[in-house]
């Protein structure tokens, strides 16, 4: 594992204008940029506008006033409420995020996102999300529909980390889609409206077959090219509606039968001629009629009461809210920002876990893995040990290696023993289960421990190719020859979902 390629963070940035939503990925090997050592003020902080909320699932710091932001925490809850209605996921795997709605494009300038060149981006509303934490970020304007839109889209994505299976990119962007027309009306919810410049960029341009749409993936460079990535999003949304839809209104039968099907039978192509019970050529005809039909189907749920209803806001301390725009900042890439949020949040109170893990996350993306050290070591010193400091330590000392030096035996083993003894106190982090994983393969002799919390990370988390790589490894190395073939053939049929890194390290095991 390379430290700066080890966290790739998704930001999808909504630019006022575009006819469509631009998604960026970001990784910290893009994020440098002269912008970044440009000199920073610290952002004014006025409290009296500040009030914050704390929701079981999320927690909203706010500087708009109360009736608006009451409508916001609910309508968020509700869609998440809503959205578990269709996408059965475990919460528990899910990073609490913290929400921060502000007043106006000039109130959130300086935690704005920095494009992957390093510029100002115009972004009104992020979501970032890493393997640690989650921050949304939000500025209140009049295209106001337009950033619910952005913020849902990147909540299915978010909530999509705790399905335990991985989705190709047509149908998680297609649901991210279908799902950011989420409304509430009268105490119900409705998704699926059309959309209108998916609408007008699918009868400008030619789209492509369902083949091929069913075969884009993530690193094939098809998301290079801005027109192409518009089309892609279209066509995913389209596709996922028609398969949600268009049999009876809001049912689904398609989309269902089509993940049946996988399950059994990971051909996509054979899966969506029996999803649409037609050959390709049918299946292709099908969904053009339903593209230039012009009819669309909505769904429609009745919402029970969100835990929203009757909150009141409460204060927040000058201490806490400069955290909160530290981490805010940090989500933007920020990184100048988010340390003189953290000195003032130091100035005002004493330092405590989550100053440290600022520190350490600033520090991890400013590839300074010295400074991540530096950062865990400084809070143990305070007395202060935690699973997450754990880990991200962790993280560091990979990133101190020479090239693709090995660990040694001694070392590799214990810092395995280290993050298992994290993951006991932290059974759902994904960061924890990839750290494993990396691990595993510099173990000298994998035992059955090693073997048994990897098998519980790939129940968690199927999607991550690395458990995968390391279930491959680990079972070779223990002589489970059946499971050995299994997971196999599993990465043989995943290959163009890896990375350079993780298909290196697949194929060194052969």
């Amino acid at each position: 594992m390379r430290f700066q390629s080890s966290q790739t963070v998704f930001q999808c940035l909504l630019v006022l204008g575009l006819s469509f939503t631009t998604c960026l990925w970001a990784d910290q090997e893009k994020t440098k940029s002269p912008a970044m050592k440009e000199a920073v003020m610290l952002a004014p902080v006025n409290l009296k506008e500040w009030r914050k909320a704390t929701l079981p699932r999320f927690t909203v710091y706010s500087q708009i006033p109360e009736d608006r932001t009451l409508d916001w925490i609910e309508e968020f809850d509700q869609f998440l409420s809503a959205l578990n209605m269709i996408l059965k996921v475990d919460e528990r795997l899910l990073n609490k995020p913290k929400i921060v709605l502000m007043r106006g494009n000039w109130a959130f300038k300086p935690f704005r996102p920095l494009r992957p060149d390093g510029k100002d981006s115009e972004a009104v509303g992020f979501f970032g999300h890493t393997l640690g934490w989650s921050v949304i970020g939000m500025a209140e304007q009049d295209k106001e529909d337009l950033t619910r839109r952005i913020i849902f889209h990147e909540g299915v994505h978010w909530y999509l980390r705790a399905a335990q299976r991985s989705f190709p990119v047509w149908m998680e962007e297609g649901l991210a889609e279908a799902f950011s027309t989420f409304s509430v009306r009268k105490g119900f919810g409705y998704w699926g409206g059309a959309i209108e410049s998916h609408n007008r960029l699918l009868r400008e341009l030619k789209p492509m077959t369902v083949e091929q749409l069913l075969l884009v993936k993530r690193n094939d460079g098809t998301f290079n090219d801005s027109l192409k990535t518009g089309l892609i999003y279209a066509q995913s949304w389209a596709l996922v509606h028609c398969m949600l839809f268009a049999d009876q209104p809001g049912e689904g039968t398609r989309l269902g039968r089509y993940l049946e099907i996988i399950r059994e039978n990971p051909n996509a192509y054979t899966a969506m001629e029996k999803a649409f019970n037609a050959d390709m050529s049918q299946v292709n005809r099908q969904f053009q009629d339903y593209i230039f039909g012009g009819k669309y189907f909505m769904k429609k749920v009745p919402l029970q009461p969100s835990a929203a209803n009757g909150l009141k806001l409460e204060a927040v301390s000058q201490p806490e809210l400069h955290e909160a725009l530290a981490w805010l900042a940090l989500g933007g890439r920020r990184i100048p920002q988010s340390e003189l949020q953290l000195k003032e949040r130091e100035r005002l109170a004493p330092a405590d876990d989550a100053t440290w893990m600022l520190r350490a996350w600033q520090a991890f993306y400013r590839e300074d893995g010295a400074g991540v050290l530096a950062a865990v070591n400084g809070a143990k010193a305070s007395g202060i040990s935690t699973p997450d400091l754990d880990l991200i330590g962790i993280y560091a000392t990979l990133e101190q290696r020479d090239g693709d030096t090995a660990l040694g035996a001694d070392l590799a083993r214990s810092l395995s023993d280290t993050a298992q003894a994290a993951v006991l106190k932290r059974p759902f982090s994904q960061m924890g289960y990839r750290l494993l994983a990396s691990l595993a393969t510099e173990l000298q002799s994998p035992n059955a421990r090693d073997y048994g919390f990897l098998k519980v990370g790939w129940r968690l988390f199927p999607n991550e190719p690395d458990i995968l790589i390391s279930m491959v490894a680990v079972t070779k190395s223990l002589g489970i020859t059946e499971e050995t073939t299994a997971y196999r053939k599993i990465a043989e049929q995943r290959l163009g979902d890896f990375s350079k890194r993780q298909t290196a390290r697949y194929r060194a095991l052969d």
